[in-house]
């Protein structure tokens, strides 16, 4: 599972199955996510795509 920590500027990920988070990216500013099969997508404050391979 992923999600984003808007406050710290990062996007963070836990196994389904439960156990410590960790932080997949940090130093950005994200707003939305979403993730498929190979790739994490997210949206900066201004409205621009990101995406970095999983």
């Amino acid at each position: 599972m992923y999600w984003v920590n808007v406050g710290a500027g990062e996007i963070r990920r836990v196994p389904v199955g439960g156990g410590e988070s960790t932080v997949v990216i940090s130093g950005v500013a994200p707003n939305d996510l979403a993730v498929d099969s190979t790739s994490i997508y997210w949206t900066d404050q201004r409205g621009v795509v990101m995406k970095l391979a999983k």
